[in-house]
């Protein structure tokens, strides 16, 4: 976000106006724009910290439709393109009707999302192994040791300490 005077808003970033982009796109997805998403479109343009220049092409996008995949990928940060999925559905349901076409963009736009995701960075600094307490549990509770033996994942956990 860019810095501005003290008292004012903070300009909204790229990333987030790509997903307001791609969201106005997405109300063009069945060819027909009705009052309740064009009035949820309007609202959005009120509530939102948009720079003048930002406000104005989303007022263009009202009525003129965009290419979503093509604003979707501008989405850059992972917390926005997940946003849009939520915003996206509250957006196509507005007029009651979330039609085959509008299910069937979202559907491959998760996709895309699913494969923008960096997942190292998404799971950080989770713990996938056991610690110290929990691989003794495994290793001493025979009910787990011979139920778990044959397989599941209490025997595969068995079966990776017992050859340490």
């Amino acid at each position: 976000m860019t810095d501005q005077t003290q008292g004012q808003a903070q300009e909204m970033s790229d990333s987030r106006f790509h997903m307001w982009r791609a969201i106005f796109a997405m109300a063009h997805a069945d060819s027909v724009v009705t009052n309740e998403e064009r009035a949820f479109m309007y609202k959005i343009l009120t509530e939102e910290p948009l720079s003048a220049i930002q406000r104005a092409q989303l007022e263009r996008d009202i009525s003129a439709p965009q290419s979503i995949p093509d604003m979707f990928a501008k989405i850059t940060d992972p917390d926005d393109r997940s946003q849009f999925f939520y915003f996206a559905r509250m957006l196509v349901w507005t007029d009651g009707d979330f039609g085959a076409q509008e299910q069937k963009i979202l559907l491959e736009l998760n996709k895309a999302h699913v494969k923008m995701t960096d997942m190292d960075s998404f799971t950080g600094d989770m713990a996938f192994e056991l610690d110290e307490e929990d691989k003794m549990n495994i290793l001493f509770d025979h009910t787990a040791v011979e139920e778990g033996a044959q397989g599941g994942l209490l025997g595969a956990f068995y079966r990776r300490f017992r050859k340490k």
